[in-house]
Formats: structure tokens, C-alpha cells, sequence
């Protein structure tokens, strides 16, 4: 019952959403090459807008979630209205892409990192064992020690978001 919990709060459910819009991010980015495809961009922009709403994809679709989300910046937007008239991204604009991505997956992941850790010890608080938390964060899990990761997207809820560099 408490492993059900874990899975199915909106913590770990957005997590899990969200880390399969990144993987696909990550996906079309690879498959595309260096000028990337049609095909490979339009995954790409699919993939950032279900990094940066779940929750509007998963409810309205894609295409119309595109529309009218407030979460997915207007450059975004624009890129998608461009492969829709047949026009390609250029390379800045994929790795814009790619690089929003992650740097808002990286908030999801210290999210649940925290979100973990607080079931696991509720858990244990009421006799459960640790291991029935599942990890679903995996090899994306930030190394203990790891210095210079990068700068880690804290979502304050409003729509705001914190940069801070993670040591």
C-alpha cells in the first residue's frame, strides 16, 4: 500500500511523465543527426512540452497542448509553427531544445530524489522496508560528491524558476 502511494502521488507521476518527454527529447535529438530531420524535431518539441507540462499533454494532447499551454515558451511555439510550414530547425534551435529540457528535467529529478527519500523513511518510520520504494530515478540519480553537474532548474510553482549550481 505505501509503495502504491509513491507511485501514484503527482510527484511521481509527473516525474515519470516527465522523464519520458525527456527521453524522447534525448531520442529525436540522436536519431536526427546534427541537422536533425522533420520527423526529429517535431519529437523533439513534443518531448520539451511533456518536460514542461505533463499534466496539459496528458489531458489535451499534443498538438492542442502546444496551443495553449503557458508553460512552453512562445520561441518554442514558434519552432513548432515553422516545421508545420516545412521548415527546418537549425542546429542552435535543436540543442536550445535539448538544453531546456534538461536543464527543467533536472528539477524533476531533485524533486523526486527528495520525494523518495521522504517516503522511504516514512516507510521505514511505519515498518515498511526502504526497498518497497521503487527507484524510478535510476542512472539519472545525481552522484553523492559530484561536483560541477551543471546548474540544477528549481520550479517554484508559479511559473518562476531558480538556477543554482549544484556542488
Amino acid at each position: 500500500h505505501h509503495a502504491q502511494q509513491y507511485r501514484t502521488s503527482p510527484i511521481t507521476r509527473d516525474f515519470v511523465d516527465a522523464r519520458a518527454g525527456y527521453q524522447a527529447v534525448e531520442q529525436a535529438h540522436k536519431s536526427g543527426g546534427v541537422d536533425g530531420t522533420p520527423f526529429s524535431d517535431t519529437a523533439m518539441i513534443f518531448g520539451l512540452l511533456k518536460v514542461m507540462d505533463p499534466i496539459s499533454v496528458a489531458r489535451e494532447g499534443e498538438v492542442e497542448a502546444i496551443r495553449t499551454t503557458a508553460s512552453l515558451p512562445d520561441r518554442f511555439k514558434n519552432y513548432y509553427n515553422m516545421l508545420k510550414t516545412g521548415q527546418k530547425l537549425n542546429p542552435s534551435q535543436r540543442m536550445d531544445i535539448l538544453n531546456t529540457a534538461k536543464h527543467r528535467w533536472q528539477g524533476y529529478v531533485e524533486t523526486q530524489v527528495q520525494h523518495e527519500s521522504e517516503f522511504k523513511r516514512t516507510g521505514m518510520a511505519l515498518g515498511f522496508p526502504g526497498e518497497d520504494v521503487e527507484d524510478l530515478i535510476g542512472n539519472y540519480r545525481p552522484r553523492p560528491g559530484a561536483s560541477g553537474t551543471g546548474p540544477i532548474v528549481k520550479d517554484l510553482g508559479d511559473g518562476a524558476n531558480i538556477r543554482r549550481k549544484v556542488r
